[in-house]
């Protein structure tokens, strides 16, 4: 191991068992209730709080606990933070709490935030090791899929984007952002020079989203085909 390079430290099962496993989860949760104005002011500030609300249910085990509550902290601090830092601690948490839902949702932020690096290879890389780890009803599983989505968009693989970006729809459950990913793969259809399939999915949207957005920019898309 290089020097000054310190090891990740797992937890132990007697760690599990101390005390300040429940104190860091009532910090946790202390410092969303305090600051909650605060974080309501950041953009996606709600996203952000049902996010951290989501960790807390999440929390069955002394280990879910400890990841959650360092999970949340770095989330809050990803809004005005260090990239560097947090990747270093996104990839300390994935590591030291590997298997707990919190361990793998650190690796779905590392690629976002490679993702706003404008690094798609490396973002690609972390979305499909979080895809790997989890199950498709995770609630970051789509979100996931659309970030792999538009790493291989920026990676000039449109076909492949297209299909990530279908999945994607087809996982989501929001109507409104199943409109939006179809949209997306339409566009990377005809990048890839593949019209028909998207006429596929401008006829698909505009079918079963009528009077939308969504739906007039199929219109739009189909116009221009």
């Amino acid at each position: 191991m290089a020097k000054g390079v310190r090891a990740i430290k797992r937890v132990t099962k007697k760690e599990l068992k101390e005390d300040k496993l429940v104190t860091s989860y009532f910090q946790a949760r202390t410092y969303i209730e305090e600051h909650q104005g605060t974080i309501l002011k950041i953009a996606g500030g709600a996203v952000l709080v049902i996010a951290l609300a989501t960790f807390w249910i999440m929390s069955k085990s002394g280990a879910q606990t400890e990841a959650s509550y360092e999970l949340s902290m770095a989330i809050i601090a990803s809004q005005t933070g260090d990239a560097a830092a947090l990747g270093d601690k996104f990839t300390e948490i994935s590591k030291r709490y590997s298997g707990t839902e919190s361990g793998d949702a650190a690796l779905f932020y590392l690629g976002k935030l490679r993702s706003q690096e404008h690094n798609p290879a490396e973002a690609l890389k972390f979305y499909e090791d979080f895809l790997r780890r989890v199950s498709k009803s995770d609630f970051l599983y789509p979100a996931a899929l659309a970030g792999k989505a538009a790493s291989l968009e920026d990676l000039g693989k449109p076909a492949e984007a297209a299909q990530s970006y279908l999945k994607a729809a087809e996982a989501h459950a929001d109507q409104f952002a199943q409109g939006v990913f179809r949209l997306d793969a339409a566009r990377c259809w005809m990048a890839a020079g593949q019209a028909d399939q998207a006429r596929q999915q401008y006829q698909y949207v505009e079918e079963h989203y009528p009077q939308t957005t969504t739906s007039q920019k199929a219109q739009d898309g189909l116009a221009k085909l």
